[in-house]
Protein backbone atom coordinates (compact mmCIF):
# COMPACT_ATOMS: atom_id res chain seq x y z
CA UNK A 1 0.00 0.00 0.00
CA UNK A 2 2.61 2.35 0.80
CA UNK A 3 4.03 2.13 -2.86
CA UNK A 4 0.38 3.43 -3.87
CA UNK A 5 0.20 5.95 -1.68
CA UNK A 6 3.58 7.97 -2.71
CA UNK A 7 2.37 8.09 -6.37
CA UNK A 8 2.50 11.03 -8.19
CA UNK A 9 -1.07 12.30 -9.27
CA UNK A 10 -0.35 11.61 -13.01
CA UNK A 11 0.70 8.27 -12.71
CA UNK A 12 -2.24 7.87 -9.93
CA UNK A 13 -4.99 9.17 -12.44
CA UNK A 14 -3.63 6.65 -14.77
CA UNK A 15 -4.22 3.80 -12.60
CA UNK A 16 -7.59 5.04 -11.53
CA UNK A 17 -8.98 5.67 -14.85
CA UNK A 18 -8.03 1.94 -16.38
CA UNK A 19 -9.65 0.84 -13.34
CA UNK A 20 -12.78 -0.48 -15.25
CA UNK A 21 -10.39 -2.27 -18.14
CA UNK A 22 -8.35 -3.49 -15.63
CA UNK A 23 -11.12 -5.30 -13.87
CA UNK A 24 -12.43 -6.95 -16.83
CA UNK A 25 -9.09 -7.92 -17.84
CA UNK A 26 -8.23 -9.53 -15.04
CA UNK A 27 -11.87 -11.07 -14.76
CA UNK A 28 -11.73 -12.84 -18.03
CA UNK A 29 -8.64 -14.95 -16.28
CA UNK A 30 -9.85 -15.22 -12.92
CA UNK A 31 -13.79 -15.06 -12.97
CA UNK A 32 -15.64 -14.36 -10.16
CA UNK A 33 -13.10 -12.81 -8.16
CA UNK A 34 -14.45 -10.80 -5.30
CA UNK A 35 -12.27 -8.82 -2.05
CA UNK A 36 -15.44 -8.66 0.19
CA UNK A 37 -14.72 -11.97 1.77
CA UNK A 38 -11.98 -14.22 3.32
CA UNK A 39 -10.30 -14.53 0.46
CA UNK A 40 -9.88 -17.72 -1.48
CA UNK A 41 -6.79 -18.71 -3.80
CA UNK A 42 -8.84 -17.97 -6.57
CA UNK A 43 -9.05 -13.95 -5.23
CA UNK A 44 -5.06 -14.21 -4.30
CA UNK A 45 -4.46 -15.28 -7.84
CA UNK A 46 -6.16 -11.98 -9.25
CA UNK A 47 -5.09 -9.63 -6.88
CA UNK A 48 -1.41 -10.05 -8.05
CA UNK A 49 -2.91 -9.82 -11.32
CA UNK A 50 -4.04 -6.72 -10.71
CA UNK A 51 -0.81 -5.60 -9.22
CA UNK A 52 0.52 -6.57 -12.31
CA UNK A 53 -1.53 -4.55 -14.23
CA UNK A 54 -1.39 -1.20 -11.87
CA UNK A 55 2.45 -0.91 -11.77
CA UNK A 56 2.77 -0.70 -16.05
CA UNK A 57 1.71 2.95 -14.99
CA UNK A 58 4.20 3.56 -12.20
CA UNK A 59 7.35 5.32 -12.60
CA UNK A 60 10.91 4.35 -12.39
CA UNK A 61 11.37 5.17 -9.50
CA UNK A 62 9.62 2.56 -7.97
CA UNK A 63 11.51 -0.41 -10.10
CA UNK A 64 8.45 -1.29 -11.68
CA UNK A 65 9.98 -3.99 -13.67
CA UNK A 66 11.46 -5.98 -10.97
CA UNK A 67 7.98 -5.84 -9.28
CA UNK A 68 6.28 -6.87 -12.15
CA UNK A 69 8.78 -9.91 -12.68
CA UNK A 70 8.27 -11.02 -8.46
CA UNK A 71 4.25 -10.65 -9.30
CA UNK A 72 4.16 -12.42 -11.95
CA UNK A 73 6.16 -15.21 -10.74
CA UNK A 74 3.89 -15.29 -7.48
CA UNK A 75 0.72 -15.00 -9.74
CA UNK A 76 2.43 -18.38 -11.67
CA UNK A 77 2.62 -20.34 -8.37
CA UNK A 78 -0.73 -19.44 -7.38
CA UNK A 79 -1.81 -20.29 -10.91
CA UNK A 80 -0.38 -23.92 -11.00
CA UNK A 81 -1.90 -24.51 -7.50
CA UNK A 82 -5.19 -23.36 -8.98
CA UNK A 83 -4.71 -25.97 -11.75
CA UNK A 84 -4.60 -28.92 -8.63
CA UNK A 85 -7.66 -27.47 -7.37
CA UNK A 86 -8.96 -26.30 -10.30
CA UNK A 87 -8.47 -29.64 -13.02
CA UNK A 88 -9.19 -29.31 -16.91
CA UNK A 89 -9.97 -25.48 -16.34
CA UNK A 90 -6.43 -24.25 -18.31
CA UNK A 91 -4.87 -22.23 -15.52
CA UNK A 92 -1.42 -24.74 -16.00
CA UNK A 93 -1.74 -22.71 -19.14
CA UNK A 94 -2.35 -19.32 -17.26
CA UNK A 95 1.00 -20.16 -14.84
CA UNK A 96 3.02 -21.18 -17.93
CA UNK A 97 1.87 -17.45 -19.60
CA UNK A 98 2.73 -16.06 -16.20
CA UNK A 99 6.57 -17.63 -15.94
CA UNK A 100 7.06 -16.42 -19.16
CA UNK A 101 5.87 -12.53 -18.22
CA UNK A 102 8.38 -13.65 -15.00
CA UNK A 103 11.21 -14.37 -17.29
CA UNK A 104 11.09 -11.05 -19.31
CA UNK A 105 10.67 -9.18 -16.85
CA UNK A 106 13.35 -10.77 -14.82
CA UNK A 107 15.68 -9.94 -17.54
CA UNK A 108 14.26 -6.55 -18.80
CA UNK A 109 15.32 -6.00 -14.92
CA UNK A 110 18.82 -7.37 -15.31
CA UNK A 111 19.13 -5.09 -18.15
CA UNK A 112 18.10 -2.07 -16.93
CA UNK A 113 19.45 -2.10 -13.82
CA UNK A 114 22.98 -2.55 -15.99
CA UNK A 115 22.53 0.25 -18.40
CA UNK A 116 20.67 2.58 -15.28
CA UNK A 117 17.60 3.45 -17.02
CA UNK A 118 15.94 1.68 -14.01
CA UNK A 119 17.50 0.67 -10.95
CA UNK A 120 16.50 -1.79 -8.84
CA UNK A 121 16.79 0.17 -5.22
CA UNK A 122 13.17 1.34 -4.91
CA UNK A 123 12.46 -2.12 -3.27
CA UNK A 124 13.25 -3.37 0.11
CA UNK A 125 13.21 -6.89 -0.32
CA UNK A 126 14.04 -8.79 -3.55
CA UNK A 127 11.87 -11.63 -2.64
CA UNK A 128 11.39 -13.75 -4.53
CA UNK A 129 8.82 -14.96 -1.67
CA UNK A 130 7.63 -13.64 1.59
CA UNK A 131 10.02 -14.87 4.01
CA UNK A 132 13.29 -14.55 1.93
CA UNK A 133 15.70 -11.88 0.34
CA UNK A 134 17.86 -13.31 -2.06
CA UNK A 135 19.41 -10.27 -3.33
CA UNK A 136 20.62 -9.27 -6.57
CA UNK A 137 22.25 -12.83 -6.76
CA UNK A 138 18.81 -13.72 -6.46
CA UNK A 139 17.72 -12.02 -9.19
CA UNK A 140 20.34 -13.50 -11.57
CA UNK A 141 19.58 -16.96 -10.82
CA UNK A 142 16.30 -16.42 -11.33
CA UNK A 143 16.48 -15.22 -14.57
CA UNK A 144 18.85 -18.11 -15.21
CA UNK A 145 16.34 -20.45 -14.66
CA UNK A 146 13.22 -19.11 -16.36
CA UNK A 147 15.68 -18.70 -19.28
CA UNK A 148 16.03 -22.40 -19.09
CA UNK A 149 12.53 -23.31 -18.07
CA UNK A 150 10.57 -21.09 -20.04
CA UNK A 151 12.80 -19.50 -22.86
CA UNK A 152 11.71 -19.17 -26.27
CA UNK A 153 12.83 -22.78 -28.18
CA UNK A 154 12.47 -22.22 -31.53
CA UNK A 155 14.86 -20.14 -32.16
CA UNK A 156 18.10 -22.75 -31.26
CA UNK A 157 21.40 -20.79 -31.70
CA UNK A 158 19.37 -17.82 -29.63
CA UNK A 159 18.58 -20.28 -26.89
CA UNK A 160 22.19 -21.33 -26.77
CA UNK A 161 23.72 -18.10 -27.17
CA UNK A 162 21.20 -17.07 -23.40
CA UNK A 163 22.25 -20.34 -21.85
CA UNK A 164 25.92 -19.41 -22.51
CA UNK A 165 25.06 -15.56 -21.36
CA UNK A 166 23.62 -17.18 -18.11
CA UNK A 167 25.90 -19.97 -17.34
CA UNK A 168 28.52 -17.56 -16.90
CA UNK A 169 26.36 -14.84 -14.67
CA UNK A 170 25.99 -17.57 -12.24
CA UNK A 171 29.52 -18.87 -12.31
CA UNK A 172 31.08 -15.35 -11.39
CA UNK A 173 28.03 -14.33 -8.94
CA UNK A 174 28.22 -17.55 -6.99
CA UNK A 175 32.18 -18.42 -7.79
CA UNK A 176 30.82 -21.98 -9.30
CA UNK A 177 28.95 -23.03 -6.34
CA UNK A 178 32.21 -22.92 -4.04
CA UNK A 179 30.79 -22.12 -0.60
CA UNK A 180 30.44 -18.13 0.78
CA UNK A 181 29.96 -17.46 4.14
CA UNK A 182 27.96 -14.47 2.83
CA UNK A 183 25.15 -16.24 0.55
CA UNK A 184 22.50 -18.32 1.66
CA UNK A 185 23.40 -22.25 1.07
CA UNK A 186 19.82 -23.24 -0.67
CA UNK A 187 20.93 -20.62 -3.21
CA UNK A 188 24.51 -21.82 -3.46
CA UNK A 189 22.66 -25.47 -4.28
CA UNK A 190 20.27 -24.61 -6.29
CA UNK A 191 22.91 -22.25 -8.50
CA UNK A 192 25.06 -24.86 -8.96
CA UNK A 193 22.31 -27.63 -10.02
CA UNK A 194 21.54 -24.52 -12.88
CA UNK A 195 25.33 -23.97 -13.71
CA UNK A 196 25.27 -27.95 -14.06
CA UNK A 197 22.27 -28.22 -16.37
CA UNK A 198 22.71 -25.54 -19.35
CA UNK A 199 25.71 -27.52 -20.23
CA UNK A 200 24.10 -30.79 -20.20
CA UNK A 201 20.91 -30.36 -21.79
CA UNK A 202 22.71 -29.25 -24.97
CA UNK A 203 25.28 -31.75 -24.83
CA UNK A 204 22.72 -34.29 -24.86
CA UNK A 205 20.69 -32.65 -27.69
CA UNK A 206 24.42 -32.89 -30.01
CA UNK A 207 24.16 -29.27 -29.78
CA UNK A 208 27.05 -27.52 -28.80
CA UNK A 209 30.20 -28.62 -26.58
CA UNK A 210 30.89 -26.33 -23.97
CA UNK A 211 34.14 -26.27 -23.16
CA UNK A 212 35.69 -26.16 -20.14
CA UNK A 213 35.08 -21.94 -19.69
CA UNK A 214 34.74 -21.66 -15.92
CA UNK A 215 35.55 -18.43 -14.09
CA UNK A 216 38.12 -17.78 -12.36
Amino acid sequence: WQDFSELDGASYNKIKGQESSRKTSVSAVFPGYQFRKPRRLLDGAASYYLALLCYEQTPVEFSPTLRKGIISLRAAWLSTDMNTTYPGKNYDFVAKEFYKKALFFYTEALVKETDGSEPIGGLKSFGPDIDKNYGFDGIIYLAGLLEYKYGQTQDQALRIQKFVEHKRAIARIFGLGRSSKHKPGPLLEHSRALYDSFPRELKEANTVEFGDDDEE
